[in-house]
This record gives structure tokens, sequence and C-alpha cells, in this order.
């Protein structure tokens, strides 16, 4: 896009944060997702800021986030006619944690389960029971069965 083009308001649009300098400065990167083009970047990552942007820009009906507060109130007060969605990059990073936060909660009881009992031995094979050697009847469905006695009649 060159610096003088106009582009229009996205109808899907990306919110998500990036690091002007990592662990430092953070601002709020906005993308068309149908066109999969940046949009605009902005400062910082205030729901003042995203507020601002939306309301100079109407038109969005779906905004795709992450579940920062920020976010959030940011896109509620600039589009509350937009749906807010979680995509599934920012789903799966928090399924991951919440998962993780799960197994270390139940970590105890995980080892626990996971072990053996001394006292129940795996049985000999050679200690169990023979079994008969019978002759097996194929299986035959109920329909086509039905209609093998009626031929047979």
């Amino acid at each position: 896009m060159k610096p003088t083009e106009v582009m229009e308001t996205p109808r899907v649009l990306g919110v998500d944060d990036w690091a002007w300098c990592k662990g430092q400065k953070y601002g709020t990167i906005l993308v068309d997702l149908e066109q999969r083009r940046v949009v605009d970047l902005l400062s910082d990552r205030s729901a003042d800021s995203l507020t601002h942007w939306l309301q100079t820009h109407p038109g969005v009906e779906i905004i795709s986030r992450d579940r920062a507060p920020a976010y959030i109130e940011g896109a509620s007060r600039g589009a509350p006619e937009a749906i807010q969605v979680a995509d599934r990059w920012h789903l799966l990073v928090n399924l991951r944690e919440a998962l993780e936060r799960f197994l270390d909660r139940n970590r105890e009881c995980l080892r626990a389960a996971a072990t053996l009992p001394d006292e129940e031995p795996v049985p000999d094979p050679s200690s169990l029971p023979e079994v008969q050697n019978r002759e097996i009847q194929p299986v035959v469905s109920v329909k086509r069965k039905s209609t093998l006695l009626t031929a047979e009649k």
C-alpha cells in the first residue's frame, strides 16, 4: 500500500499487540483479515486508542482479538455492534495454559494414578485356563437371514 492510498474500513478486523521494544514498549496492530493486510499500527495497547480508531473507522462487523481487557473494552466502546471473537491462535494458547495449570494442580493425583500397585502382579499366561476351540458361525444380518429363510421355503 502506498502512503497516500486510502484503505477502506475492514469488515473483519484483527486486533493484537506487537512489540516496539520487546518487554518494554508495545503497540496494537490492526489487520484486515479478509484482505490479509495490515490496516494500521497504534502507538500503544490501550482501550482508548482502539476505541478512537474504531469510532473514526465505522463499519467493522467482526473483531478478532485476544482476551486482553483493554481490547475487550476498546472494541465494546468503539464498535458496540461488532461481534467479538477469539482467534484460533489465542484459543489454543489459552487452552494450553489452562491445561498446564490443571496438570500442575493435580500432579500428585496423576502420578498416583499412573503407578501400578505392587500387590497385583501380571498373571503368567501359562496359568490361564485354556480356551476351547469352537467352530465360529458367520454373522448374518437380520435382513439377509430373513431373505435366506424365505428363499429356503
